[in-house]
């Protein structure tokens, strides 16, 4: 009989350690995606502002120049996210 109370209580210690895992497994996700949703946000603005400009502005315009250089950095901030998650997961 003690061995399977201490069965019972080994299994309900893995149970809970799994979802304890499950839990924060779901935790960094969202956190991860909220991290990424914001520069994936600016690339969208920023590639609809420059859909919207005259097709006459010339590339090495200002505004153009900012924004493609603003769309690189989210890019590479993204980038870098996914890289960290990638090795995390190693």
């Amino acid at each position: 009989r003690d061995d399977a109370l201490r069965a019972r209580g080994r299994e309900r210690a893995r149970r809970g350690a799994a979802e304890a895992a499950r839990l924060e497994r779901s935790r960094l996700l969202r956190m991860v995606m909220h991290d990424l949703r914001s520069p994936l946000l600016s690339i969208s603005n920023m590639s609809a502002t420059l859909t919207a400009i005259d097709p006459t502005t010339a590339v090495g315009d200002g505004e153009v120049v900012e924004m493609v250089g603003a769309m690189a950095t989210c890019s590479e901030l993204m980038e870098h996210i996914v890289s960290d998650m990638l090795d995390f997961e190693r």
